[in-house]
């Protein structure tokens, strides 16, 4: 460094110019001291896939608790009603949650794995289809609900309150996600039919969010 400085206080003292191999040192300390001054490239902007997860997730909830209502003993105290709703809106979210979560790894990957000029059109037709799956399926999850005979011992403790909507959301949520992925699959491979398909490290890939 001490050598760099010298060089530059020789110059600009108008001593006589240094031998062409210092001169040469000098070029390169004095570019990689710009290079060093340039601004990072601004951060790319992270793609969000909205194809309408969160939003069946608030639908189903709602659903649910309007069916319940009406199954609720009338001599339920609003603390208790307050608890069973409670109840529903985190049971349903963490089963929700749990069975969609590789779904949108798959629709992601997916995305990341097309070319740039088939990913809009990707994102449509998920979005569209999954729309389809969601208007078909509310009525499952509603009717399910439904379907205990039995509802004083439903709502006689919390305990037998959630063994019961568990049960009850558990198959019309493995068929919804199911066909989400059947339908996945199904649009992706008709993406790339008439694409080459090139080889991608998915290793430091940040893959979208899907919602």
């Amino acid at each position: 460094m001490g050598r760099f400085f010298a060089l530059i206080a020789a110059v600009a003292g108008g001593v006589a110019a240094p031998p062409a191999n210092q001169q040469s040192a000098l070029a390169a300390a004095m570019d990689i001291m710009a290079k060093s001054n340039t601004p990072p490239p601004p951060p790319r902007e992270h793609t969000v896939l909205k194809v309408g997860l969160k939003e069946f997730e608030v639908s189903v909830i709602a659903g649910i608790e309007k069916e319940l209502e009406s199954k609720i003993p009338k001599s339920a105290s609003p603390e208790v009603v307050a608890g069973w709703r409670n109840a529903t809106e985190a049971m349903v979210k963490k089963e929700y949650e749990n069975a969609t979560a590789p779904i949108k790894h798959l629709v992601a990957e997916s995305w990341m794995k097309l070319k740039d000029d088939k990913r809009d059109q990707f994102a449509e037709m998920i979005s569209a289809k999954y729309a389809e799956i969601y208007n078909k399926s509310l009525p499952q999850f509603v009717r399910r609900v439904g379907v205990p005979a039995q509802f004083e011992r439903t709502f006689s403790s919390m305990e037998h309150f959630n063994s019961s909507l568990a049960h009850s959301i558990a198959s019309p949520t493995t068929t919804l996600v199911k066909q989400m992925k059947d339908y996945t699959d199904l649009i992706y491979y008709g993406n790339i039919f008439l694409q080459s398909r090139k080889a991608l490290s998915l290793i430091a890939v940040i893959l979208p969010d899907v919602e």
